[in-house]
């Protein structure tokens, strides 16, 4: 059997060991694999700037498959680093030799640069393969697939330098692919090319071309998640900028003078929470009172969990979590285990903590979270700098207390370790196509990258240093962005009169995945033959909503073909299920019982079951 893997980021090696882990002594495979990019994929390129670094502690991220086992199979990735195995490989495979420092200079709950990952990955791509037995053979590709045509019995593969391959199974699992430009965004590009300005389409950051990004130009950078951290590095810490730490543990960034004058701003005008410095260990495990198999059964309605359900329970955890913390943290007279178990009994629980000796201004409150400066009276540009930074010293003082003891970041970090439940819940169909779409993508996916996506605590304290030294501005909340006067002109839909023209404008995000507009010619010529479809969900309105994703069969993985049948040899994971399956870009964490390998070994065993 000959088998195509395209794609080969971390969902082509974890499938690879799959195939082999499954693998029986009587079958013959040849694994054919393609992929432009380094092994590892672009996102992890040992060769990327150093300074763009992970959004996982080291420790807690591996590629070796444990969903079967109770200890780790091999080495996760700081183990790794730890190891001669990393500069054996490191000094052998002419990487750069600073990757060694780097590795030794790591800490367990460090976030590694992104090129050491990619050394790990490429590493442990190399253990696979030197592991495979002679009737199981794998040959890289060091090109993109154009195109696939299925067939009934077998696929052709085409390549961009027009090569073509007949193998049986398909497997496509893409990583960030390019989109076509909203007419926002083409607009914008437009006004860019006629006026020589800079426009910055949606790129992976490390990608994203800043060459014309002169010292002293004024830079509008458009959002605030991981893109937005990532490219303020490039343009500070890459250009020769510093972080020095003072006596009092406060950052101050000391400029290279090649610094732009950077702008930021987005629809909530804040950028993402930070992670918490990380106390938990790898396989700890936490209780969930609320969101659990037995509440998601005793709230089954005709079987399936309510979409206002599902968020209560989820908010519910989070409180929970949160008053926890916040007793150990302030009110040592309460009794955590008594305050936990009448908690969980309450029928009004915002009554239960006001009858308790926890103050007002220490209660959770839902709509402060998620928008933390609504409400607040601010008339300038310069007042609202004054307004966020003190909010975020707040948010940065909870942070560094750790995982363990942060009240409110600790509390948000719940969702992580819940994501191997809430995945369950996606893919084993237990919302109806009405409460996924409105309660779990459009509220609860919605929110959940703004308060738990975010980046590094280290990362935040950079970001406030560069706005005490007037590197960096951030704009009020619904960031407006235009082209007048030659200049993009940039200014906060609440401060109007503020305008900040502009020379360049950054969109600090990833392009989307939406079948629909896609610009990776491989899922638009299988979208142009009918090969795949978009998935899409009925809703009670009469409307049928199009999550932008690849639809398949969860039991498989197949593709669902525009006819409405499975295709026969085409399976397709990760990233271009967005909308369809969610978290489709986490790394896997060891002894998690994480969903990245599960679904390896999903695709994997159907796979060697076909004749």
């Amino acid at each position: 059997m000959k088998i195509a893997l395209i794609g080969a980021g971390p969902r082509g090696i974890l499938l690879l060991d799959s195939l082999l882990h499954h693998f029986k002594p009587n079958q013959k495979i040849q694994v054919e694999w393609f992929d432009a990019a380094p092994l590892g994929g672009n996102v992890w390129d040992p060769a990327q700037d150093h300074h763009l670094i992970m959004n996982s502690p080291a420790q807690l991220v591996t590629l070796f498959n444990d969903e079967q086992s109770p200890t780790v199979t091999g080495p996760t990735f700081y183990q790794w680093t730890q190891s001669e195995n990393a500069t054996d490989f490191i000094k052998s495979n002419g990487l750069d030799p600073q990757l060694i420092t780097l590795a030794n200079q790591l800490g367990p709950n460090d976030y590694a640069p992104r090129a050491l990952f990619g050394a790990y990955a490429q590493w442990v791509t190399q253990t696979i393969i030197q592991r495979c037995p002679a009737n199981l053979t794998v040959t890289s590709h060091a090109t993109n697939v154009e195109n696939v045509t299925t067939k009934a019995v077998q696929a052709i593969i085409t390549t961009t330098n027009h090569e073509q391959f007949a193998v049986d199974r398909v497997v496509l699992s893409t990583g960030n692919t390019p989109s076509e430009l909203s007419a926002d965004e083409q607009s914008l590009q437009k006004y860019a090319t006629a006026n020589q300005l800079t426009y910055v389409a949606p790129e992976l950051p490390e990608e994203a071309d800043f060459a014309t990004i002169q010292p002293g130009a004024t830079v509008v950078i458009r959002g605030m998640g991981l893109s937005f951290f990532d490219y303020l590095t490039r343009l500070t810490i890459s250009r020769g900028g510093h972080f020095k730490r003072h006596a009092n543990h406060q950052l101050e960034y000391q400029p290279s003078g090649r610094e732009p004058r950077i702008v930021a701003g987005s629809r909530r005008g804040v950028p993402y929470y930070p992670k918490p410095l990380n106390q938990e260990e790898i396989g700890e495990t936490n209780h969930f009172y609320f969101l659990n198999d037995v509440t998601v059964q005793n709230n089954l309605v005709n079987g399936h969990l309510p979409g206002s359900c599902f968020i209560a329970l989820l908010q519910a955890e989070i409180e929970l979590r949160y008053y926890q913390l916040l007793i150990q943290e302030r009110y040592l007279e309460l009794d955590q285990q008594q305050f936990t178990q009448a908690f969980v009994a309450a029928a009004d629980r915002n009554h239960f903590v006001a009858e308790t000796a926890i103050q007002p201004d220490d209660r959770f409150d839902w709509d402060h979270v998620l928008n933390p400066v609504a409400g607040t009276k601010i008339t300038t540009t310069k007042d609202y700098q004054h307004t966020l930074l003190n909010w975020m010293d707040q948010v940065m003082t909870d942070a560094a207390l750790g995982s363990k003891h942060a009240p409110l970041t600790g509390a948000l970090a719940i969702v992580i370790e819940l994501r191997p439940f809430l995945q369950h819940l996606v893919v084993d169909g237990f919302f109806t196509p009405d409460d996924y779409v409105h309660s779990f993508l459009q509220q609860f996916n919605a929110a959940s990258g703004f308060l738990t996506a975010g980046p590094p605590l280290l990362r935040y304290e950079q970001l406030a240093a560069l706005m005490r030294a007037g590197v960096v501005t951030i704009l009020g909340p619904q960031l407006r962005v235009l082209g007048a006067q030659g200049k993009f002109q940039a200014f906060s839909h609440f401060y109007p009169n503020e305008p900040v023209a502009a020379d360049a404008v950054l969109e600090a995000r990833v392009p989307s995945m939406k079948l629909a507009h896609t610009a990776s010619p491989v899922l638009h010529n299988l979208l142009e033959q009918g090969a795949v479809q978009p998935a899409r969900y009925p809703l009670t309105d009469g409307t049928n909503y199009d999550s932008g994703a690849v639809d398949v069969d969860f039991a498989s993985y197949r593709a669902w073909q525009a006819d409405g049948t499975l295709s026969p040899n085409l399976y397709v994971w990760g990233l271009p299920l967005s909308g369809k399956e969610w978290m489709t870009t986490a790394l896997p964490h060891p002894l998690a019982h994480d969903h990245n390998f599960a679904v390896a070994d999903r695709i994997a065993t159907h796979l060697l079951a076909q004749p």
